[in-house]
This record gives structure tokens, sequence and C-alpha cells, in this order.
């Protein structure tokens, strides 16, 4: 037997003993009629520590839970909210997704209590972020989650990044149905902080992705829902969505070329701008958006460049492919992409 796996041994005695220890703590008896149950939870927690060194994730995650249990009953809801977040992300790296989205839901539930909504949406939005690719619909779930609670706490600018990653993971799966359906939801929001190029972008988008499913109608009606939105009908934004509905509508293959040949096409998101680029005229019918959900995920072999927007702390494989800021809007950088 090497030394390695000797030393694992006797690492997992070491924890074994401690979370028993832990256990008895927090454990109601004849002779501990009122437990200490935060003590039993530091115990049990320092007994998955030594169970994570020694190599045995799942039974690490099992004693967090347990740990984050007894914190829950000694009123330390931080302290319950930090291991369940812990637990759910092992769960998630060993792909058991439904168990994580529990874990994490009893993560946000207490962070809340503790004060602390704002790190409760940072642990969901990085969950989903990282199941992004490998279960779309889950990590769809999780940012939800995490966009609910910035939103009561009425927290625009949290809201606005973590959507950014959303529509990031709803674009690489390209479920255009479940975007349409999302995006006036950042439509508002960048109304709130005063965002019109976000707010425009969005517009565009949704006037894209309604003609790339050969909807004309639902093209026509975003269009005119928004056109009276403040800072909407005099942009870039506005004459291009214009321009692309009146070339499919009069059969114009070589007008539609014209605008989409247009460089401001190249500066929308990666996947948008694609999406404009296959534009072709169409003869008019109403059609639900199953032409372009899935039938299973399409992983791309190249790194995906989203720009949409990202804030300067995000990672480059959301804010990569943006349009560079013209001189003097460095302070609106933010608002470049969507």
């Amino acid at each position: 037997m090497s030394k390695i796996s000797v030393d694992a041994a006797g690492m997992k005695k070491k924890a074994e003993a401690a979370i028993k220890e832990g256990v008895k703590m927090g454990t109601k008896g004849f002779f501990n009629r009122h437990p200490d149950y935060c003590s039993a939870a530091k115990k049990v927690e320092e007994g998955s520590k030594m169970l994570r060194l020694a190599g045995d994730d799942d039974a690490s995650a099992t004693a967090m839970i347990q740990a984050a249990e007894f914190f829950a009953l000694g009123d330390n809801a931080n302290g319950a909210g930090k291991l369940y977040e812990s637990a759910g992300n092992i769960r998630i790296n060993q792909g058991r997704y439904d168990e994580a989205i529990q874990l994490l839901q009893k993560c946000q539930e207490m962070l809340r209590i503790a004060g602390n909504a704002n790190r409760a949406g940072e642990a969901l939005k990085n969950a989903a972020i990282h199941i992004t690719e490998s279960n779309p619909e889950k990590s769809f779930e999780l940012f939800t989650l995490a966009l609910e609670i910035y939103h009561d706490e009425d927290n625009l600018h949290f809201f606005e990044d973590t959507f950014q990653y959303y529509l990031v993971a709803m674009a690489k799966a390209k479920n255009w149905d479940l975007a349409l359906k999302e995006i006036p939801r950042r439509i508002e929001n960048a109304q709130k902080l005063k965002r019109p190029d976000t707010q425009n972008k969005m517009i565009l988008t949704m006037v894209i992705i309604h003609l790339a499913n050969k909807d004309l109608d639902g093209a026509n009606q975003t269009l005119s829902q928004y056109m009276s939105m403040e800072g909407f009908e005099f942009s870039n934004d506005c004459d291009i969505a214009s321009k692309l509905i009146s070339a499919i509508q009069m059969g114009d293959q070589d007008s539609l070329d014209a605008v989409l040949k247009q460089q401001y096409i190249a500066f929308l998101p990666l996947d948008i701008s694609r999406l404009a680029k296959s534009l072709k005229v169409f003869t008019p019918k109403s059609n639900p958006l199953t032409s372009f959900a899935p039938t299973s995920v399409e992983k791309d072999e190249e790194q995906y460049d989203s720009g949409y927007g990202a804030s300067t702390d995000a990672p480059s494989s959301v804010t990569g492919g943006m349009a560079t800021p013209e001189a003097g809007n460095e302070e609106d950088e933010d608002e470049s992409g969507l």
C-alpha cells in the first residue's frame, strides 16, 4: 500500500471521528439537553474538510450538508448558506444537477435570512455559468433564481450583469423563443439604469430573432411596441430594424443585403450578428419558434465571443468581440455591447 493511500485512509479515519463527535454535540439527549449547534457544525465541517483532502468529495459534501443544518439550528444562517453553496458546487461537478439546485436554493434562503442577498445571487449566477454548456436548461433555472433575487432587492446593476450571462447561455443553446420571452426584462432594467444603448440593441435583437424565424408580424409588433420608448426612435438600432422589415416586406434581397453590410451589424453580439447576416427574404407566415428550438444543444468548438455589454470585471468569454467605444465615451464602455 502506497504512502498516499495510507495517508488518505488515516485522514478519513480522523474525519469520521470528528464528524461523529460533532453529531454527538449537536444531538439532544438526556445528558445533552441544550446542544451547542454551532460548535457541532464547526466540528462536522472540520471533518468535511479532511474528507475533501482525502479525495472523498462525495462524503465531504454529505458532511457539509450536515454541518449546514447544524448552523441553521444554531441561527447561523450565513455559515449555513456558505456550506450549502460548497456542497451544491460539489454536486454540480458530479453532474447531480437536481440535488445541486436544491442545495443552492437552500443556500440563497439562508444567505438572504443573513441579510446577504447579493452573495446569494452571486452563488446562483456562478453555478449557472459553470453548467451553461453541460446542462443549459438547469443553468436557465439558476439564472432565473438569481435574477429574481436582484429584482426583489431592486439591485439594477447586479441584475444587468447577471442577465448578460443569461443571454449568452440562451444564445449558446440557440433557445431563441426563451430569449424573446426574457429580453423585455432587460429592456425594462436598462430603462431604469438609463442605458439607452443597451435598451436599443435589445429591441433590435428581438426584431432580428423574429425575422430569422420568418415571423414578420412579430418583428412589426416589436418595433411598434417600442417605437415610442425614449431614445429608440432616432437610434441606429431603430433605423436598421425598420430597414430590415421593409426589405423583407418588399421581397428585396438586395436591399436586405445592403442593410446587413452596415458596420453596425458587426458590432452586435456574435450570435446575433451571425443570425442577422443569415437573413433572407421570405413569404410572411405565422410560425411558432420551434424552428429555432434545437433538439440538442449545439456545441460550438470555437471560443464563444458574446459582446453583451459585460461589466469591466466580467470574464473575457463574455466581453470578447465587443465594439470598441468611440473616443470620449470611455465612461459608457459597459453600454457599447448588449
